[in-house]
């Protein structure tokens, strides 16, 4: 009796551990170049995707779809930003051997992928492919899922680089300046050390970079000023 518990027992794990390795899907291979690859929407599917270091890999969506929020788990580990049109994006690991999930919300679906570095990562672009009939979720039947904004900011001056805004959504972090000023150069402040950060600018004065810091260092020329998240200026004071 014990034997046979055991040997339900050990099935059972197994079935779990089959059931977990089915829960995520990694994009298969083009048949010209494996580093091209394909993956059909399946709402609730997790898709795995592989970077790595010193390359970039874009995920291209419907062109019918406009990307209105992406949330990163790590947002220090791996760099991300937009494609002119909308219906792409990029990341680009700044560690070896990181791991982290990121949400995509478009206009039309919603999307899971869990994404980790690797030096055999074989991921140039990964492109999606829809069943017939598969419309997605708009906003006439589910409100978009967004990141929840941060306007928690301040800074250490007002001068000719200061923001009027600014605020994160998780994933990106929104700099808004005044109509016709020259636009200064923004530096996400790391482990003391500034580093430069992948940028847009979109309209209304408002400039777009990766990632979240608890400071940033806006220079042009001589000029400079501090903006960093009020919990971080707590925490220094």
């Amino acid at each position: 009796m014990k034997r046979a518990l055991g040997f339900v027992a050990a099935l059972a794990a197994a079935s779990m551990g089959v059931s977990e390795a089915l829960a995520e899907v990694t994009p298969r291979a083009g048949n010209l170049d494996a580093r091209v690859r394909y993956a059909q929407w399946v709402d609730g599917q997790v898709y795995r995707i592989q970077t790595q270091m010193g390359r970039v890999t874009s995920v291209e969506f419907g062109p019918d779809e406009q990307i209105t929020s992406v949330i990163a788990g790590d947002t220090v580990s791996f760099n991300f930003d937009a494609v002119p049109g909308g219906s792409a994006f990029v990341m680009k690991p700044t560690t070896s051997g990181a791991a982290t999930n990121i949400n995509v919300y478009t206009n039309k679906r919603q999307y899971y992928f869990e994404v980790s570095e690797s030096s055999s990562a074989q991921f140039s672009v990964v492109r999606f492919t829809y069943p017939r009939g598969s419309g997605g979720t708009t906003p006439a039947n589910r409100q978009i899922a967004r990141g929840p904004a941060n306007h928690d900011y301040g800074g250490n001056v007002v001068n000719g680089t200061t923001p009027t805004q600014v605020w994160d959504d998780g994933a990106f972090t929104y700099f808004k300046f005044r109509r016709n000023g020259e636009l200064p150069a923004i530096f996400k402040v790391t482990a003391g050390q500034e580093v430069t950060v992948n940028s847009q600018t979109m309209p209304d004065g408002v400039v777009r970079v990766t990632g979240t810091s608890p400071f940033w260092v806006l220079r042009l020329g001589k000029v400079e000023s501090t903006v960093g998240m009020m919990k971080a200026v707590r925490l220094v004071k």
